[in-house]
């Protein structure tokens, strides 16, 4: 469900992947991987990007990034650059509509 997401994202198919996007992020809560859980959060969260949904994103993202400090350094590497260009798309957005 989260490889779906991100393909039906990149065909600009956003609703389709939030729904494939919130499976997979329901899937990794059932099976309590953070990293899935965060993983999943992110992508959402660039799809709500992709939507102009701005004020959504915040939230998803706040959780990711408590969800990868868990997981450690390794998986801080891997994820913590993506998360924070989500974050920095997201404010700077923001700002623009004010």
């Amino acid at each position: 469900a989260w490889e779906a997401g991100i393909v039906l994202r990149l065909q600009k198919r956003h609703e389709a992947a939030l729904a494939q996007l919130t499976e997979a992020r329901q899937l990794s809560a059932s099976l309590q991987d953070e990293a899935g859980i965060a993983a999943a959060g992110m992508e959402m969260a660039a799809v709500l990007l992709d939507l102009g949904r701005n004020a959504d994103v915040l939230p998803l993202l706040q959780d990711a990034r408590r969800r990868i400090a868990a997981g450690g350094e390794a998986d801080a590497a891997y994820r913590m650059p993506r998360l924070l260009s989500l974050q920095l798309r997201a404010l700077t957005a923001m700002r623009r509509a004010e």
